[in-house]
């Protein structure tokens, strides 16, 4: 890192997490880094009942004492899941299944994260600071089923699924068992309410107006459309 002023920190999401932050800040102090923007997670605390919101919470608090200025961007839930994770089944059943029973997020398109970001890393004065970041507006599954249906022109269904159901697909369909239990833990807590958060956070920094559900859907539209089979001549 010799010679670089502002360093951003993306870990990953493993048991080791925190060692690998601890690692990156002790070799961004040691290099005379001033500035580290660490992306963490709504909620995050050392303290959480959830696994990965205590490893983003463990390395928060290293980051806070390390004599390094710093900003700590928490995201809120991610739009995106919906295009990496559940567009099959709404292409294929026109459904999508979750464990959030009526729980609201203030769901955020990474694209507005990856802005906000990178304008933080190429602008000087940012003060140590947590920012929690989400996108315009607050949505239960019941609300995002229906811009599906709108989008694609056919009923898309929200089945709420029990936790344990959830991670037995999770693990099915090839998740390790100790992230399925990690996710599994997370959504517990995005049930009761963790997620239910809008911010101005995005505008303020960017000055534009973060996406809306429905322009993330609009964006992705194929994704979540069955092809049409070619018929035979």
């Amino acid at each position: 890192m010799e010679g670089i002023e502002h360093a951003f920190l993306l870990p990953p999401n493993s048991e080791n997490q925190f060692r690998l932050e601890r690692n990156f800040i002790d070799a961004a102090r040691e290099s005379g880094v001033k500035y580290l923007v660490k992306y963490s997670a709504i909620g995050a605390d050392p303290d959480s009942p959830s696994r990965l919101l205590k490893w983003h919470g463990e390395a928060e608090k290293y980051l806070e004492q390390s004599g390094i200025r710093y900003s700590i961007v928490r995201p809120n839930i991610f739009m995106q899941n919906f295009t990496n994770h559940y567009a099959g089944r709404i292409r294929e059943e026109k459904e999508f299944r979750l464990p959030f029973g009526d729980a609201r997020c203030g769901w955020v398109d990474v694209r507005d994260i990856g802005r906000l970001i990178a304008r933080m890393l190429t602008e000087n004065g940012h003060k140590s600071s947590i920012l929690t970041v989400t996108g315009p507006e607050s949505l239960n599954c019941k609300d995002i089923a229906e811009i599906l249906s709108q989008a694609v022109g056919k009923k898309i269904e929200y089945s709420d699924v029990k936790p344990r159901e959830y991670k037995k697909e999770m693990i099915e369909s090839g998740v390790p068992e100790i992230m399925a239990e990690a996710v599994t833990e997370l959504y517990k807590l995005v049930s009761d309410g963790l997620c239910d958060v809008v911010t101005d956070t995005f505008y303020e920094i960017t000055e534009k107006q973060p996406r809306t559900f429905d322009e993330f859907v609009d964006d992705n539209l194929p994704l979540f459309l069955k092809k049409k089979s070619k018929s035979k001549k």
